[in-house]
């Protein structure tokens, strides 16, 4: 049996490599999956969570324990295909990236400053 879909997304059913050519998985590029990381917003739902985790804590926690396990593998080794399918059965249209502030150390600059 399948996992519900949260939200009004579409899981869909096609199969994985259909899946990886969606615009939502263009977005899940291993410099995007960094800054969603490295910053406190969820990209499913675009709430507060925690520096280092995947998703906010209620978007986690709707996920199957499969699901959910599978979100701490190495960004290199499956995190893209992980991310991609919690953000499908969350619902989720787009990856929500954080603010530019937010991520300005990508770039070699200081959060609120033009300092390099």
């Amino acid at each position: 049996m399948g996992e519900e879909t949260r939200g009004h997304g579409d899981a869909g059913t096609r199969g994985r490599d259909a899946e990886l050519s969606t615009p939502l998985a263009d977005q899940l590029s291993a410099p995007n999956l960094l800054r969603s990381l490295a910053s406190a917003t969820c990209p499913a739902c675009g709430h507060a969570k925690e520096y280092h985790k995947s998703l906010c804590l209620d978007c986690y926690r709707y996920l199957s324990p499969d699901r959910q396990h599978a979100l701490y593998q190495r960004i290199d080794h499956g995190y893209d295909r992980a991310m991609l399918e919690a953000l499908k059965v969350l619902g989720a249209k787009r990856f929500i990236l954080p603010r530019a502030a937010q991520w300005g150390m990508w770039e070699g600059k200081r959060e609120g400053t033009n300092e390099h």
